[in-house]
């Protein structure tokens, strides 16, 4: 009697030639759409990712101002930190604090640029384990991927530039009328008694406008192109009464409520229209390259 084993292409047939006839396929299919897929997923992805990862820097950089001008253990500790014999260091903070946004956004798009290469790249790259690059190949396409990636960072990209600058804007504009009072730049020893009187009072008005910044960018998620595209949208309104409370708190703290409150309410009600503009045009373009 014949054994299985000894008839040719019997059922003991390794079945790696097949795979591997039918990866090449699929490898040159998805290569190919990787070579014609536009790049304007690319630049959205990298600008979406430098905006956030900017936003957290200047959140960083505004809570450790709060916390240096709420904490005086803190404040010693950045001092230990800073130049000179009498260091500013309220003042040191919020500088160096915008000069690491400016750069970090830089870095951030380097980043960006370097890890969108590399994740879309592995979608039409061969491995020696020829049947889990057939699944990854079937299922993974590269425009897909780079869309995911794009929309996986869109709420992020909209909730931390707003965080970052409800954390940064109101010392940055008690900092710039202490200046454009003065004439010359701000006695760092002024900017410091306005910080230490008057922190604790815009705290829990901060800490709203950071959990509001979060709920704006999670209901926009949901939005239609027709309600972003709305003069009246909710995204303005809400940041217009937000930056209200906000700044008209903080004004009121320093004595200076119609001017301080003006510049950062129209600061708020910029970036969020700003925001939702840049989400608009964004999800226009990804749509016209599907």
């Amino acid at each position: 009697m014949t054994e299985a084993t000894e008839i040719p292409g019997g059922v003991f047939r390794d079945a790696r030639a097949g795979a591997s006839a039918r990866r090449e396929h699929l490898l040159h299919e998805r290569r190919a759409e990787y070579a014609l897929m536009p790049h304007t997923l690319r630049r959205i992805y990298v600008r979406r990712v430098a905006r956030a990862i900017t936003g957290a820097a200047a959140g960083l950089s505004g809570a450790v101002l709060l916390f240096g001008a709420l904490s005086p253990s803190v404040h010693d500790a950045l001092g230990q930190l800073t130049p000179g014999a009498s260091p500013a260091v309220l003042s040191t903070v919020l500088l160096a604090g915008w000069v690491l946004t400016t750069v970090t956004y830089f870095v951030a798009r380097c980043y960006a640029e370097d890890r969108y290469a590399r994740v879309t790249s592995s979608t039409v790259r061969e491995s020696a384990d020829v049947f889990g690059d057939l699944d990854r190949l079937a299922q993974l396409k590269p425009f897909s991927v780079a869309a995911q990636m794009a929309a996986r960072v869109e709420a992020p990209s909209v909730a931390l530039p707003l965080l970052g600058l409800a954390l940064l804007l109101p010392a940055t504009v008690v900092f710039g009328w202490l200046w454009i009072r003065g004439g010359v730049f701000p006695n760092p020893a002024e900017f410091e008694y306005a910080m230490f009187a008057h922190t604790m009072t815009i705290v829990p008005a901060i800490a709203l406008l950071g959990a509001l910044a979060f709920a704006f960018a999670w209901r926009m998620r949901g939005q239609s192109h027709d309600d972003l595209a709305r003069p009246s949208r909710l995204g303005d309104t809400v940041a217009l009464g937000i930056g209200a409370l906000v700044l008209t708190t903080f004004a009121a703290a320093v004595g200076k409520p119609a001017i301080l409150a003006g510049i950062g309410l129209v600061g708020f009600v910029a970036a969020a229209h700003v925001a939702a503009t840049w989400v608009l045009r964004e999800r226009t373009h990804i749509d016209m390259v599907r």
